[in-house]
C-alpha cells in the first residue's frame, strides 16, 4: 500500500509486485531445460555403436598320420563364437599350415617339437611343404580349410604338420600353434604312429 499526497489530499494506491522467489524459479527451470536440450542434441549427434559377434578358429583335432605322395593333407578351420565386442571394423586372422621336415627318426621329430615351441625354431630343418596362407577376420563364421601339397619328390621320413592361427589386433598380434606329425614313404621298420600326435598335439 502506497500513499501519495495530491490537492486534495491524501490519498491511497495500491502497488502490486512479483514475489522475487517466483523471478529466481523462472531462471532456474529455463536454465535446466536449456541444459537437457543440449545433452539430447549432443546425444543425437553421437556414433552409435553396434555390438558384432566375433570368432576364433582352431585347427582339426586330429588328421591321419599317415600320408602317401601326390595326395594333399588338407586341414580343416573350425570357427568358435567368442565374446561380442562394440568395435568399428574386425581383426584380421591369419591361417597357415606348413610341413616341417624330413625327420629321421621319432626322437629327432619330438626334440625338434619341444625346442621350437621354445626357441621359434626348428633346428634348421625346412619348411617342405605348404599351403596358401588363408586371410579372414575375426567376424567371419564359416569353416575353411588349407590344402598342403605332398609332391612325388618329398623324401620319405617324418614330418610335423605345423598349423597356426595369428589374429592381429590394435594392441598387438597373438599366435597359436598346434603340431601333428606325419609319414610319408615312411620304410617298414620305421615307426611314427600316431600315439606322437597324442603326445605332442595341444
Amino acid at each position: 500500500m502506497l500513499f501519495e499526497k495530491t490537492s486534495r489530499g491524501v490519498r491511497s494506491r495500491l502497488v502490486t509486485k512479483a514475489p522475487t522467489f517466483l523471478s529466481v524459479g523462472l531462471s532456474q527451470v529455463l536454465a535446466v531445460l536449456l541444459v537437457l536440450a543440449g545433452s539430447l542434441w549432443l546425444a543425437s549427434c553421437a556414433p552409435f555403436q553396434t555390438l558384432h559377434q566375433t570368432y576364433i578358429y582352431k585347427g582339426p583335432s586330429g588328421l591321419s598320420d599317415n600320408v602317401t605322395s601326390q595326395n594333399t593333407i588338407a586341414v580343416r578351420w573350425q570357427p568358435q563364437a567368442g565374446p561380442q565386442v562394440a568395435a568399428s571394423q574386425p581383426d584380421p586372422i591369419f591361417l597357415k599350415a606348413e610341413l616341417i621336415g624330413p625327420f629321421l627318426s621319432i626322437d629327432a621329430l619330438l626334440h625338434a617339437v619341444k625346442q621350437s615351441a621354445i626357441n621359434g625354431s626348428f633346428d634348421g630343418k625346412p619348411v617342405a611343404t605348404a599351403a596358401p596362407t588363408l586371410k579372414v577376420d575375426t567376424w567371419t563364421n564359416r569353416t575353411l580349410t588349407s590344402y598342403v601339397p605332398v609332391p612325388s619328390t618329398l623324401k620319405p621320413g617324418c614330418y610335423d604338420l605345423y598349423y597356426t592361427v595369428t589374429v592381429q589386433a590394435n594392441n598387438g598380434s597373438t599366435s597359436t600353434r598346434s603340431d601333428a606329425p606325419m609319414k610319408i614313404h615312411l620304410p617298414d621298420n620305421a615307426s611314427c604312429d600316431g600315439t606322437i600326435q597324442s603326445a605332442i598335439a595341444p
